[in-house]
């Protein structure tokens, strides 16, 4: 998934591996790397449909087809 396809209500899975779908809840600028070589990275919140909570880069996430 590509940093703006990352919205909001978006219904999302995992790219590697198996596990529950769930909902983009919150998208925010990290930075990141070292003083000298800051980037600011996306970061999306998802919760699952099991009930937890993860934070995770875009390209680590694929949109579900409805």
């Amino acid at each position: 998934m590509e940093d703006s396809d990352a919205q909001v209500g978006k219904k999302v899975k995992r790219k590697a591996g198996t596990g529950p779908c769930g909902l983009i809840a919150e998208v925010r600028d990290e930075i990141t790397g070292k003083a000298s070589t800051q980037d600011a990275k996306k970061i999306v919140s998802v919760h699952w449909d099991n009930g937890t909570v993860s934070f995770l880069t875009p390209e680590a996430l694929e949109a579900v087809k409805k």
